[in-house]
């Protein structure tokens, strides 16, 4: 694939590929050859010498830190408990071996890692050969700092002759060798570099102050040779003291001025790939020297460069008009922050031309550094001319900044109207109607988007706790809608299930959206019964091309024309994937409305079942309906209005 960049790039190949076993018994399996399978294993209980904590628990607080999934196990205790074992520690983790290239050693029998029996060639490793305390790793020798520190003060000084005139093999890594040896001399002894600048945000055309602290608590002095500041392109010398002393630092200033055509770095969802997604980067680099050794220790900083008044966030992000929308006034919040030492006043307007709405402004004062949320509500509904007919022009190149009639504005202004930022919010048309006089209840699950979506058709909604669905008159609503993995996010939603079914037979219709099978299929174990009305247990399967056709199975289902007329068209403009967890195994009662499948694999048909239940309707449905209404797809809206319509005049 790609050769083109064979120009730009060195071949690397891999020497062999494992994947990961998961369940089954230890037992070996004959290889593809008929020899024994080559595995190897890894023990996530072992404890790590240097941090003094388990793998495994290094990986749970690596998982806790992945915001957008979960929710995760606060403990490796609550992580066994909801795992079952009962053993007190986790099962080993066994690999594969599937290919290796060829001419690479043998696999060990009993390996510890996938590297076991690979060697460097010769001339490298002895490059890449780590100091020694009497043939013995330096790491046994943490309770003697003074000869660690020794060790690699020799062995650096060794290092520094003169280049080779031939290149030295395999340079890449030869430099990541060096520039983890110079750390380990930083901590051995005892030098820090750290780098900060007054201001956490940086504006445009505003100055500010960078700060290099260099400090040494070792019990040697060091030689300084040179310290340099990289900024705005500018790689500048800093004079700073030639020695520093054990037991001291030294601190110095760089004034800097931020350039008025500095590339503002947020709204963070606008660089993800331009490499200021942390923000723009400074580091500084200080050549040191002591004994004889030289080695250089780095620091760096990111910092966001934002306007002076900077609009963090806009809620709605999309506004989404539909028909159910005509008669209401428009409400936007947005959180904004002052970005300056010192006060602001000046307006925050919303304009948009695309919905027919003169400018909605507010006067604007902040603090220093201050950050708040402004509600602006427009005097007035968008006219009623705006119709599906007129508005076909927003949705004709939906997505695309430079259209200005599929987009609204978010501006903030001094008092001399100078624009000082401006946010752009998209605007899409889906003609989704509803029945009339729709009340829809909600349990939220991770985010707002059933909020959202229900105010963009205009619906009467009430997000509802689980103390509600247990306690509530739920007959005041016509549809209760339990959001993606609700069972899983609220646990106890489990025990007010049987509430929930009562709805359904009383007349309501309950839309469940996607579980995963593990979280939704009855386990006794766990106090989890069959959560819908009839057999309905689900697959890890999932169609992953967004693109996918959907071929209709009941063309008069009343989910597929009333009130909208569903067609294929309404499945254009998917983002993602079209569903995951579909269903394997359903009851009669339940129809299933359409079907679907990744190219060369079986079609899927349990995206969405819907079955009579009692006087009501139950809908479970696997496809990623969020991913959709969150992006605007006007097509989800209308299948998304059916769905909470149906069963309701």
């Amino acid at each position: 694939r790609f050769p083109e960049q064979l120009g730009q790039l060195k071949t690397w190949q891999a020497q062999r590929l494992f994947v990961r076993i998961f369940g089954g018994s230890a037992e070996q399996k004959p290889d593809h050859e008929g020899g024994p399978e080559k595995t190897f294993a890894i023990d996530p209980n072992e404890i790590d010498p240097i941090r003094g904590t388990s793998f495994a628990e290094q990986a749970l607080a690596a998982l806790q830190q992945h915001a957008t999934q979960g929710p995760w196990p606060r403990s490796i205790a609550e992580l066994l408990k909801a795992r079952r074992i009962e053993a007190g520690k986790l099962p080993l983790i066994r690999y594969r071996l599937i290919k290796e290239s060829s001419g690479t050693p043998a696999l060990p029998e009993n390996a510890r890692s996938p590297l076991a029996g690979l060697e460097l060639r010769e001339s490298l490793a002895l490059l890449l050969a780590p100091p020694q305390i009497s043939n013995r790793p330096l790491t046994e020798f943490l309770d003697r700092p003074e000869r660690v520190l020794a060790a690699l003060v020799d062995w650096r000084a060794s290092q520094s002759t003169p280049e080779s005139p031939s290149p030295a093999p395999d340079p890449d890594r030869l430099r990541l060798f060096e520039s983890r040896a110079d750390k380990a001399l930083a901590i051995a002894s005892g030098v820090s570099l750290t780098l900060n600048s007054r201001a956490p945000v940086l504006v445009p055309g505003m100055p500010t102050t960078f700060s290099i602290d260099i400090s040494n608590t070792g019990m040697q002095g060091l030689h300084v040779n040179g310290l340099r500041f990289n900024g705005w392109g500018q790689n500048a010398p800093v004079q700073t003291a030639d020695l520093l002393l054990p037991d001291t630092e030294t601190v110095v200033t760089i004034d800097s001025t931020t350039p008025k055509n500095a590339t503002p770095t947020v709204p963070k969802e606008e660089h993800l790939y331009d490499g200021l997604f942390l923000g723009k980067h400074f580091d500084a680099v200080a050549e040191l020297e002591i004994d004889g050794a030289k080695f250089s220790v780095d620091a760096e900083v990111a910092r966001d460069v934002a306007p002076a008044v900077e609009i963090k966030k806009i809620s709605p992000s999309l506004l989404v008009w539909t028909p159910g929308r005509r008669d209401q006034v428009l409400t936007i919040t947005a959180v904004v922050r002052n970005n300056l030492e010192i006060p602001f006043r000046g307006v925050l307007e919303f304009n948009s031309t695309a919905l027919g709405i003169s400018a909605v402004g507010a006067a604007l004062t902040l603090q220093a550094n201050e950050t708040r949320a402004v509600e602006l509500r427009s005097s007035a509904a968008p006219p009623a001319r705006l119709r599906a007919r007129d508005s076909s022009k927003m949705n004709r190149n939906n997505g695309n900044a430079a259209n200005p009639s599929n987009l609204a504005w978010l501006i903030v202004e001094d008092a001399a109207a100078k624009t000082i930022s401006k946010r752009t919010v998209p605007v899409v048309f889906s003609d989704a109607r509803v029945v009339p006089g729709l009340r829809v209840g909600y349990v939220p699950s991770f985010d707002q988007t059933l909020e959202h979506a229900l105010a963009a058709l205009g619906v009467n909604s009430k997000a509802l706790s689980v103390d509600a669905i247990k306690s509530a008159d739920l007959s005041s609503f016509n549809t209760i809608i339990i959001d993606n993995r609700g069972y899983e996010a609220h646990p106890e939603l489990i025990a007010a299930n049987s509430r929930l079914l009562e709805f359904v037979n009383a007349g309501g219709t309950l839309i469940v959206c996607y579980h995963k099978s593990n979280e939704w299929n009855p386990d006794a174990s766990r106090h989890r019964p069959q959560l819908a009305p009839y057999l309905l247990l689900l697959g890890d399967e999932r169609v992953t091309d967004e693109t996918a056709p959907i071929k209709f199975l009941l063309l008069r289902h009343p989910l597929l024309n009333v009130p909208n007329k569903i067609t294929p068209a309404d499945f254009a403009n998917w983002i993602q994937e079209r569903g995951l967890y579909y269903p394997k195994e359903w009851d009669q009662p339940y129809s299933a409305l359409f079907e679907t499948n990744d190219p060369g694999e079986p079609p899927l048909k349990g995206g969405l079942l819907a079955a009579q239940y009692g006087k009501g309707n139950y809908i479970y449905t696997s496809m990623v309906w969020y991913r959709e209404l969150r992006a605007g797809v006007p097509g989800a809206y209308r299948m998304f209005a059916n769905m909470i319509s149906y069963g309701h005049k």
